[in-house]
């Protein structure tokens, strides 16, 4: 019983997360970000969770905050060249890149 307790919780936060994806991808940040938020508020650390939320946030002009995740994210995997662009960016914007 526990174990199918388990799966069912793992299904519905991928299900969210592909909810929240589709939000992004639709151009509705806001959307997505109350979703990224809430996943990464239940302890979940996904690389793509982290980028994703990471876009959002410089989507609607939250630099500090994508830069935090754009970090984490570079954390989990290192010199992923798609990680290292947009974090470069969002130190920019942040006025925190060192030559």
């Amino acid at each position: 019983m526990l174990a199918t307790s388990l799966q069912a919780g793992v299904q519905a936060q991928k299900n969210d997360l592909l909810q929240a994806n589709q939000f992004l991808a639709n151009e509705e940040a806001e959307k997505a970000l109350d979703i990224y938020q809430q996943l990464i508020d239940e302890g979940q650390v996904d690389l793509s969770l982290y980028y994703n939320t990471a876009i959002a946030y410089y989507t609607v002009e939250k630099f500090p905050l994508a830069l935090l995740y754009f970090e984490k994210a570079n954390k989990l995997k290192p010199g992923d060249p798609d990680v290292l662009h947009n974090l470069r960016l969002a130190r920019q914007k942040c006025g925190t890149e060192f030559i």
